[in-house]
């Protein structure tokens, strides 16, 4: 993750970072795409991802949310209607 585009969100009680906000900027056609994704680690170790996309025809303006899978990249990031198998994994597992 580029440290340009990662910010620290929280910490845990031992002043661990526990969750990271990043973005990432994709241009298509005229339209600037940003996406905003939330990494949280939980007490017990298990990851939780948020992913969230924006569109506006200002270059410097976050836009309107919009769904994933308006660009094909992003279009992965949509778990199925069961969730992820193995969702549950810690993070830290091998």
């Amino acid at each position: 993750i580029n440290r340009q585009n990662s910010i620290p969100l929280a910490r845990d009680e031992m002043d661990r970072v526990c969750s990271i906000g990043t973005s990432e900027h994709t241009v298509w056609g005229e339209v600037y795409y940003t996406l905003l994704e939330r990494r949280t680690v939980d007490g017990r170790g298990y990851l939780t991802l948020e992913n969230k996309l924006y569109a506006s025809r200002v270059k410097n303006a976050l836009g309107i949310e919009t769904p994933l899978n308006t660009l094909e990249k992003y279009g992965l990031h949509i778990p199925p209607a069961g969730g992820f198998t193995g969702a549950d994994t810690p993070a830290n597992a091998p």
